[in-house]
């Protein structure tokens, strides 16, 4: 049976945990390959606009910002879109040594080690010891261009994407994706909670 996201305990924070826990619920690959598959290397991730929700990297250095927001606001699904293009441009303007200190706050703050980026990707053997210089050049050119993949992620979606014309014409500079996804929650007949994640629009490029 449907949950709603209005019941005791199913909010932002709930939503941005699991999506911390389990980042195969963003189906980036379905969007665009080169994000996929998702590390999550950041929680609660200081910019200068704010704190973005969640950020993970692909094998291939493509950075995700994932900004969760449930959609009683009227207001706030007016500003989530400017919100997560402010921190698109702030990420852009980062160098590698500034996302990695944001990865070894997050990583002190889950675990208490001082596991970096590089540390992260090359303990699920993502990476090879010797392509380790290539992939910090790859993730910063990446960050320098904003190549990354914007997700307003939440409930019940339903901003148009005309509304959206007015925001991405502001960064013309930057060649990121924005994606749209809802999540809609079942309850399981014995135990659990189903999430069903679905991509509801995203941008494309002409």
């Amino acid at each position: 049976s449907r949950i709603p996201f209005a019941d005791h305990g199913y909010d932002e924070s709930w939503l941005q945990e699991q999506l911390r826990q389990h980042p195969d619920l963003i189906p980036a690959s379905r969007i665009e390959p080169v994000f996929a598959p998702l590390i999550c290397i950041g929680t609660e991730v200081e910019t200068a606009s704010g704190y973005l929700d969640n950020l993970y990297i692909s094998p291939q250095g493509y950075l995700t910002v994932v900004e969760t927001k449930l959609w009683r606001n009227p207001e706030a699904r007016r500003q989530v879109v400017a919100q997560i293009i402010d921190y698109a441009k702030d990420v852009s303007r980062w160098d590698f040594d500034d996302l990695d200190a944001r990865v070894r706050t997050y990583s002190r703050r889950q675990g208490g080690t001082e596991e970096g980026l590089i540390d992260i990707l090359g303990q699920q053997d993502l990476i090879e010891k010797e392509d380790e210089a290539q992939i910090i050049d790859t993730i910063g050119e990446n960050m320098r261009k904003g190549r990354m993949l914007l997700v307003i992620a939440g409930d019940g979606i339903t901003e148009s994407v005309e509304s959206m014309a007015g925001f991405l014409s502001q960064t013309p500079q930057l060649l990121f994706t924005l994606a749209l996804i809802e999540f809609q929650l079942y309850e399981m007949p014995t135990s659990g909670t189903l999430i069903l994640p679905q991509v509801v629009a995203r941008t494309r490029e002409v």
